[in-house]
């Protein structure tokens, strides 16, 4: 396949001066995007950041707004209009602290439960016993390990409100009033949440069972 050639002086012209779009580019000169992009590359022509490609649109704020948004990461996943910045406010009263979301994770969660109960399948579980998607085998065999030993037990009775978003533990046993998580490891966001919990409730009584307890208790 015969290589398009494009000079270095046109595409200075239309890229940097004119401040065209790769896209317009291509149209114009009857080509792709990714064959402007690549000879922007050959010829070392720097490509424009986010906030540059934006100046000259129709909303006249962009130019110096977005260039300040841009520039600071602790900005730039803000839209202008403010629409991650407002309040939202489920039907039950409690702050939606993502704008994308339409309820609050209680709400979500209690919606899951009615929304699959008695279904085949559930999206974020994937094994069943006694009636109740569980995430992970390890569950139902410490589910099955409470049965055996008569332990009454409850699977993800309930949601702590951690403010960002929410926590659950795996088990909760009416007899000792504690609630039991079941972790083969901790990814970096769990133990943070995991953390969290801990310090905004302190009074709750939670035990973690690694994989050592389990097969100490030789549960799996």
């Amino acid at each position: 396949m015969k290589k398009i050639v494009i000079s270095y002086k046109f595409l200075y012209e239309e890229y940097i001066n004119k401040k065209k779009s790769m896209d317009m580019i291509a149209k114009e000169i009857g080509t792709t995007a990714m064959t402007i992009y690549n000879r922007l590359k050959e010829h070392n022509i720097s490509r424009r950041n986010s906030w540059d490609m934006l100046i000259g649109k129709k909303r006249p704020e962009h130019s110096k707004k977005m260039k300040e948004i841009y520039s600071d990461p602790k900005k730039c996943h803000k839209y202008i209009d403010g629409r991650s910045n407002k309040d939202n406010f489920c039907i039950c009263g409690n702050r939606i602290v993502s704008y994308r979301a339409k309820k609050c994770p209680q709400c979500h969660y209690d919606y899951l439960k009615i929304h699959f109960k008695g279904r085949k399948t559930n999206p974020t579980k994937k094994f069943f016993y006694n009636n109740i998607w569980m995430r992970s085998s390890w569950e139902v065999k410490y589910a099955q390990y409470l049965d055996l030993n008569k332990t009454k037990w409850m699977y993800e009775p309930k949601m702590f409100d951690l403010g960002i978003n929410g926590y659950i533990p795996d088990f909760y046993l009416t007899k000792t009033n504690e609630y039991i998580e079941i972790k083969g490891f901790w990814r970096k966001d769990s133990f943070s949440k995991f953390k969290l919990f801990k310090e905004k409730y302190p009074n709750i009584k939670i035990k973690v069972l690694s994989k050592i307890e389990l097969k100490k208790e030789r549960i799996i």
